[in-house]
């Protein structure tokens, strides 16, 4: 697994972190939105593994899906973005721990 983290930005629907890796080409994003009290919730995190099974042409038939031989890459995503998430959610010290942690840049939030 050869993933670098791309970027942490805080834009105007939420928080979006980014990886990338380099021999594939794939990215990986989790998405936290935004709840009240300036807390955040992680509502996806989506890499070469999602997919949906399309069992007939009609949509209302189509599952999420998550596509076999990326356990290693999503299992270390969602360790990764729960630690985002605890930094983002964070009373003291969140933002700096973030910036510390996560080893890509991270914007806006300043």
């Amino acid at each position: 697994m050869n993933l670098k983290p791309t970027v942490c930005l805080k834009h105007q629907h939420g928080v979006t972190a980014q990886w990338w890796n380099p021999e594939t080409n794939y990215m990986i994003l989790a998405i936290f939105v935004p709840l009240a009290g300036g807390k955040y919730a992680l509502a996806q995190v989506a890499g070469p593994w999602s997919g949906v099974k399309q069992p007939s042409d009609d949509p209302n038939t189509w599952e999420p899906y998550i596509i076999d031989g990326y356990d290693t890459e999503r299992i270390y995503c969602l360790t990764i973005a729960d630690i985002i998430l605890t930094c983002l959610n964070g009373t003291v010290g969140g933002i700096k721990a973030l910036k510390s942690f996560f080893q890509g840049p991270v914007i806006g939030f300043d």
